[in-house]
């Protein structure tokens, strides 16, 4: 399957917690979510952004990096690993930088291997 079409089965609570609270509230939304989906066992895209731009040198891209992490609580996570910023996984995850994700998507480059078990545990 595509990669695009399997990164959007992922919901991106971040988004959706700054169009549905007010101004300056959009983290404590999305940790709110974030419990939620775990509880509901659906996929889901958490994002932290931060403070430096990424540059692409394939096609000159810039913007603003983050963090994007993705959990898939419906498949359970058999390092039983906690993870500070994102609170205790309940199922498996994987990290990428914005610069990686972009690589992926948009010069196809390879995957890195629990990014690539996470996309494959939602086909």
């Amino acid at each position: 399957m595509n990669t695009d079409v399997l990164v959007l089965k992922f919901s991106n609570l971040l988004e959706v917690a700054n169009l549905s609270t007010s101004s300056g509230k959009g983290y404590e939304k999305q940790r709110i979510l974030m419990d939620l989906f775990r509880q509901r066992k659906v996929p889901f895209l958490a994002t932290m952004p931060m403070r430096h731009q990424y540059y692409c040198e394939k096609c000159n891209r810039t913007g603003n990096d983050s963090i994007h992490y993705f959990e898939n609580p419906a498949v359970m996570n058999s390092k039983n690993q906690k993870h500070g910023i994102w609170g205790n996984p309940s199922g498996i995850w994987a990290e990428v930088k914005t610069r990686e994700l972009h690589g992926v998507l948009a010069h196809d480059e390879s995957l890195n291997e629990e990014f690539k078990i996470i996309l494959e545990s939602v086909q």
